[in-house]
């Protein structure tokens, strides 16, 4: 049995707090014992501002991948598009806990 996700929506606001239905959270990285930050992002700080808002669309895009499947239904003739399927289905399965075959 798959525990559901919080559901959308996750809005992103100042300071990378994600607002969900659910409550809030931050989103951030460890500490030392001097305080300063565990993670230093290769690309600057705005990189932790990308994560936060590509995890504050993770709802609608799992979303999206559910709507996706309905259009190709896996039994398409081409390689390609049977590709694609079987790697939608995975990226569900591992966006909702369930085995990744």
């Amino acid at each position: 049995m798959t525990i559901p996700h919080t559901p959308a929506p996750w809005i992103l606001s100042a300071g990378r707090n994600i607002n969900t239905p659910h409550g809030d959270f931050f989103v951030s990285y460890s500490h030392d014992k001097h305080g300063n930050p565990s993670f230093k992002p290769k690309h600057g700080w705005s990189e932790m501002d990308r994560n936060a808002r590509l995890i504050a669309a993770a709802p609608e895009l799992l979303e999206a991948l559910k709507i996706a499947i309905h259009y190709m239904e896996g039994d398409s003739d081409d390689e390609q598009e049977r590709m694609d399927y079987a790697f939608i289905l995975k990226a569900i399965a591992k966006a909702i806990g369930e085995d990744v075959a």
